[in-house]
């Protein structure tokens, strides 16, 4: 398997799209002009694959580029070409769900997400304990426990976005069903929901109470991922008992947006949120 594309290296790839159409020309005859396989150009376009320097010089000798989008788009290639921030998670990809690690690769370049769940704390702010005993339970029962551990290393490793000097900004609505639930133990959960009150002024928690009723969050989980690079279109990721979806149409997008936003207005204010989690804890803790 190969490492996730960046969203640079999914910008290069549409850019090289809209530049070759823009010259009317096919895959097959732009191929051709710079004798480059077909299905490679289709996988440089599709951001498989990061193209070679010389082949996106021809590239763009073969579309008639200007200075100015030559040089944007070598600045891009190097962008693309540089997995230093994503390397982590090489080791770990065999473990991984080709989606789900695509998606990570995207998630480490998030300015913000947008977070909505049901029945879980998000993976970005769970702790170690929670974590191992979600996975243990959504995962097959014939998973190794080493392949556990594999997985939950990526899982607390995927949170240092949220650390550093320039954190990626988290928004989370979940339902109070996700709080309640007993996962691992009584007091898996009460040291969970303390490490709730940790975190950081980037991260913004909200929880829509019980007596709200039904709401717009409860088919399943859903994450929108705004981008560092402002000309990057978001994506969001949905997760249900099929696996996970990476949806990139801006329609579809459109309607996630505006369900999160509807979601944010049905849930607690952040502080009475805080005073809900806390309340939970405790019967969490006297439970344990």
């Amino acid at each position: 398997m190969e490492l996730p594309g960046s969203v640079a290296q999914r910008r290069l790839g549409r850019e090289l799209r809209k530049l070759r159409l823009a010259a009317d020309l096919t895959r097959p005859r732009a191929a051709a002009r710079i004798n480059l396989a077909p299905s490679t150009l289709g996988r440089i376009e599709d951001s498989v694959q990061v193209p070679h320097r010389r082949t996106l010089l021809d590239l763009l000798e073969a579309y008639g580029a200007d200075e100015d989008t030559r040089a944007g788009l070598l600045a891009l290639r190097e962008r693309a070409s540089n997995r230093e921030a994503g390397g982590w998670l090489e080791p770990y990809l065999e473990d991984l769900p080709p989606t789900y690690a695509d998606y990570i690769g995207l998630e480490l370049e998030a300015h913000t997400l947008y977070t909505c769940e049901s029945l879980l704390i998000p993976g970005l702010i769970q702790t170690e304990d929670y974590a191992r005993a979600v996975l243990t339970a959504l995962l097959p029962t014939s998973t190794p426990v080493a392949a556990i551990e594999r997985r939950l290393v990526v899982r607390m490793q995927r949170q240092a976005i949220l650390r550093g000097e320039d954190p990626a900004i988290l928004e989370v609505v979940v339902d109070e069903a996700a709080l309640r639930r007993v996962v691992g133990s009584p007091a898996v959960m009460s040291a969970q929901l303390g490490a709730l009150a940790d975190l950081g002024a980037n991260v913004k928690l909200q929880v829509v109470p019980y007596n709200r009723g039904a709401h717009a969050g409860m088919l399943g989980s859903l994450v929108i991922v705004k981008f560092r690079d402002t000309e990057a279109p978001d994506v969001a990721l949905v997760e249900s008992a099929a696996g996970h979806l990476l949806i990139e149409e801006a329609g579809a997008l459109s309607q996630f947006h505006a369900t999160y936003r509807r979601l944010q207005r049905a849930a607690l204010n952040r502080k009475d949120s805080a005073a809900l989690i806390e309340a939970v804890r405790h019967d969490h803790e006297r439970g344990a």
